[in-house]
């Protein structure tokens, strides 16, 4: 069994569902993760019996999207981790997959802004600080060499060259994400 986690590269959807930046989806994803591409290009390396991803936003209308990603390059039993709480079984005869079931589990939803920020009036949007530590800083320069690079793992008709350095500036809708997650921030 092979097990990664896994990100749907999805950034410009992700936009328009829930507001949040092209930006910060692309550079978390980029920096941080696996795409969806790269996962199936590593099960194909390893050809496991099962592959599986986990530590997904597990949308139901990106699964298609993240599917189809995985079977750029590889069509082997797949399974899905989300959100994170399965349990498996893998004997030589056979492999088992349920659901576990955790209390005060809800799904994704981002944190009612005026609690986090203690704050009364939502602005329409907010500038962030710089990280302290940038990426460079935070990993050995050995993990960062062992990365794979992306056109081995982007259809070439999909490739985007990945965002690694954060733009200038910083700034987040916070007014029209919460919008969009529903919150009434009037």
């Amino acid at each position: 069994m092979f097990v990664t986690e896994c990100q749907t590269d999805t950034a410009r959807l992700i936009q328009q569902k829930y507001g949040v930046p092209e930006w910060l989806f692309d550079y978390t994803i980029d920096t941080h993760h696996t795409p969806h591409y790269a996962a199936g290009y590593l099960m194909k390396q390893v050809n496991p019996r099962i592959g599986m991803v986990t530590h997904i936003e597990f949308e139901e209308d990106l699964i298609a999207e993240t599917v189809a990603g995985i079977r750029a390059h590889w069509d082997g039993f797949l399974a899905f981790g989300a959100p994170d709480v399965v349990t498996v079984n893998v004997t030589s005869d056979a492999i088992w997959i349920r659901k576990a079931v955790l209390p005060g589990l809800t799904g994704s939803r981002i944190p009612d802004f005026r609690k986090v920020l203690g704050i009364r009036d939502i602005p329409e949007e907010i500038d962030l600080p710089r990280p302290r530590l940038p990426r460079e800083e935070q990993q050995e320069q050995l993990t960062r060499d062992l990365e794979i690079d992306p056109h081995k793992y982007y259809p070439p008709d999909v490739y985007k060259e990945p965002l690694v350095q954060l733009p200038e500036p910083l700034t987040m809708p916070i007014r029209q994400m919460m919008e969009n997650f529903g919150y009434d921030v009037d």
